[in-house]
């Protein structure tokens, strides 16, 4: 019969037709969407449409969509990982298929890309241009950051001080905290390549996380509440304000710290190095506190009353006294006294302050605070010609007496 033949032959038809028929979710033929040039090396992504021609074959070439596993299937060849790989990779692998199962002796294949799944990402917090991106091949958090705009600095140096933000990648289930210094150092063990669908969340840091409080006696009246040094330590910190003032009591220096009090000794300040320099916290409050060691000196000195006592280094009776102001007459320097109440007894040491202003220093002695010191005036009627006081004195009208003799 006819019909049983022909019924035969369609059936073998479609039985052929099927074996080169692309499978659900492919379309036959060119692209017909204009693909965006892309780099040589462009890898694959889930969700990419791709076209697959093979020259002067269109019954091999098709059109789809890579599956969520980065597969697809291809007539014949069956299942073809895509995701990951360049388009002459997977190019390579079809043409090798359709020569070993003998479907063509020399297939030409091309594989484009005819539209880019769409891949997002999204940044959030402090930076110039929040909101979503389109995720570029090869994006690093930098990258990211960069075409966000850059970190939204609330002043002018927190633009390079990133330790003042907080900053995390959202990533599937997981949080991974960031390192900007070292991300904007470009450290590619810090600076990730994004994935699809990431979002980085950058805040700034408290008030309270990123300022100290300075009180006291700092230099140039620029005490307050101030940002923390990059290096947090305190050299670098009053090195910023100014320095300290002449009657800053360094080593009775504290740093009040979540409730408790830290005593700093900073009398090595004015060398440049503080000894077991204490690193600063955010709401770190320091406080110099002002002299209260003093000592007394009058008589017949340019200076009387109370003096300060420094505290980054030890006085004698010499440099307190030439600190007042020696004077070249009027004074009895061989009975300079110097007095000191210790455990409520008092004692008074006369000393012969003429043989230290000759050099000899043997018996010069440390004062301490509280001591004070009396530098007797001369009695006129006792003058005894041959001090110091008259050396000095006679030093004075040699100028005039020498202008006198010469007129």
């Amino acid at each position: 019969m006819i019909f049983p033949k022909v019924l035969c032959g369609c059936l073998l038809a479609l039985t052929i037709l099927g074996a080169v028929l692309p499978q659900p979710g492919w379309a036959h033929g060119s692209p017909t969407v204009t693909q965006e040039k892309l780099a040589e090396d462009y890898r694959i992504n889930p969700g990419d449409v791709v076209s697959i021609i093979v020259i002067n074959h269109p019954e091999f070439s098709l059109n789809g969509q890579v599956l969520p596993d980065g597969t697809f299937v291809f007539p014949i060849l069956g299942k073809i990982k895509a995701a990951g790989r360049t388009r002459d990779e997977i190019a390579s692998e079809i043409a090798k298929g359709l020569k070993d199962k003998k479907q063509l002796v020399r297939p030409n294949v091309t594989v484009n890309v005819v539209q880019q799944e769409p891949r997002e990402i999204t940044i959030l917090g402090a930076v110039r241009g929040a909101g979503k991106l389109v995720l570029k091949e090869n994006w690093t958090i930098l990258d990211a950051l960069g075409a966000a705009g850059g970190i939204a600095s609330g002043s002018a140096s927190a633009a390079t001080r990133y330790e003042f933000y907080k900053a995390d990648l959202f990533r599937e289930a997981k949080v991974i905290p960031l390192d900007l210094a070292k991300i904007y150092a470009n450290d590619p063990a810090y600076n990730l390549l994004l994935k699809k669908g990431d979002m980085i969340n950058v805040t700034v840091l408290d008030r309270n996380q990123i300022t100290v409080t300075v009180i006291g006696e700092v230099g140039s009246g620029r005490g307050g509440t101030v940002e923390l040094p990059k290096d947090g330590s305190i050299l670098s910190l009053l090195n910023d304000l100014g320095g300290v003032t002449d009657k800053a009591a360094l080593s009775k220096s504290t740093i009040l710290r979540k409730g408790k009090i830290l005593k700093v000794d900073l009398r090595g300040y004015k060398k440049g190095k503080i000894e077991n320099d204490i690193l600063l916290e955010g709401g770190d409050v320091l406080t110099i506190p002002k002299l209260e060691a003093r000592y007394k000196i009058n008589g017949a000195v340019g200076k009387q009353g109370e003096q300060d006592y420094p505290d980054d280094r030890t006085l004698t009776l010499f440099d307190a006294l030439t600190i007042a102001g020696i004077p070249s007459t009027g004074a009895d320097l061989r009975k300079v006294k110097l007095t000191r109440v210790e455990k409520g007894v008092s004692t008074t040491e006369e000393i012969n302050i003429e043989k230290m202003l000759k050099g000899d220093r043997s018996r010069d002695k440390e004062i301490q605070p509280d001591d004070e010191i009396f530098v007797p005036p001369t009695d006129p009627n006792k003058r005894r010609w041959g001090s110091t006081q008259d050396f000095l004195g006679l030093l004075g009208i040699l100028p005039g007496l020498y202008f006198i003799l010469r007129g």
